[in-house]
């Protein structure tokens, strides 16, 4: 292998001082260029970034012209790209998105689950009330999904369908950003039924170091591009919430990453100082993997200063506890 190009990275589980457990990740940072400049492991592997594709997803909101057209604020916005935890300030934006496009909860097709925020998860309980589509996590994704529909005049009914004109336009969409043609990507369902798209895994942190410098952009999808890293740097507890490992990444930074988690252990940063592109793709899907792996190579990268390792030190190295609150172990991903 060349320098630029190592085995996958090694994340160990310790307990006791012994390794119990390991999680390989896969990594690709990628310039503006177009050059990667580090991988490690199998970068042209197709890989589902999930969730974490969802920037790209919602820059048709703004390139259709339905969120100038709709009035959506920059908390809209940023909800739309959101895996958001289903708190009442996450479930009033996508009903406010909802409510501009003259639509409701019941047009949503992301199917309902808990709140990912325990106290939200708790209020729910104790009002006896069951959980609502709006506290899906992806329920942003889909809300701006709808918001373009209505805007575009296209049916509502079967939004989520692959062949419908918001997917075939998202899909194009992607693939302009991530250079790749729609040959290249697998279509199969995500857990929030919606498409979602497998793509080699170096494209995406292509795409992502194009995300962070907006003028390497299409021409069409410029505004949309600095709309949404806006957004999302700007309102980070929006894109998860103030516990989440990428909501934390951007606010450490404040300002100059904007950082995307996705099930399966993927993680999507985009370094705007450094116009790169960084994608981390955990090999099991483990999301405990996640966060330590990707503080590696921001760290390895000199992306994160002292500062941010030590408001970041908890997801840098993450302690296992017991169920009576012990430190009994720790996860550790060094380069």
């Amino acid at each position: 292998m060349t320098q630029k190009q190592q085995p996958p990275l090694r994340c160990e589980v310790r307990r006791g001082g012994v390794v119990e457990s390991v999680h390989l990740a896969t990594v690709c940072v990628a310039e503006a260029s177009g050059e990667i400049v580090w991988a490690c492991g199998d970068v042209s592997q197709l890989v589902f970034p999930r969730s974490s594709l969802k920037p790209f997803q919602a820059l048709s909101v703004v390139s259709s012209g339905a969120a100038a057209a709709l009035g959506l604020t920059a908390e809209e916005l940023a909800i739309c790209c959101a895996s958001h935890w289903g708190t009442e300030e996450h479930t009033r934006l996508v009903s406010s998105i909802l409510a501009k496009a003259g639509l409701d909860r019941a047009a949503l097709r992301c199917g309902a689950h808990p709140p990912l925020d325990e106290e939200a998860a708790r209020a729910l309980a104790r009002a006896q009330k069951a959980p609502e589509k709006l506290h899906n996590n992806c329920s942003g994704k889909h809300a701006g999904m709808l918001a373009t529909c209505v805007h575009m005049g296209w049916p509502t009914e079967n939004y989520t369908d692959p062949e419908h004109p918001v997917q075939k336009l998202i899909l194009a969409n992607v693939c302009a950003v991530c250079r790749c043609s729609e040959g290249d990507v697998r279509v199969a369902v995500d857990g929030c039924s919606a498409p979602t798209f497998a793509l080699p895994l170096a494209q995406v942190a292509r795409g992502l170091a194009w995300l962070a410098d907006p003028g390497q952009l299409p021409d069409n999808l410029r505004p949309a591009g600095i709309q949404v890293i806006q957004a999302m740097m700007a309102f980070p507890a929006l894109v998860g919430h103030v516990l989440s490992s990428d909501s934390r990444l951007m606010a450490a930074a404040r300002g100059w990453l904007v950082a995307k988690g996705g099930a399966e252990g993927c993680m999507a940063v985009a370094d705007l100082r450094g116009r790169r592109g960084i994608f981390v793709k955990v090999h099991d899907g483990a999301s405990r993997a996640r966060a330590p792996a990707t503080i590696a190579v921001l760290e390895r990268l000199g992306v994160l200063g002292e500062e941010q390792l030590k408001l970041l030190s908890d997801l840098r190295r993450p302690e296992i506890t017991n169920h009576r609150g012990d430190v009994v172990g720790e996860i550790v991903c060094e380069l």
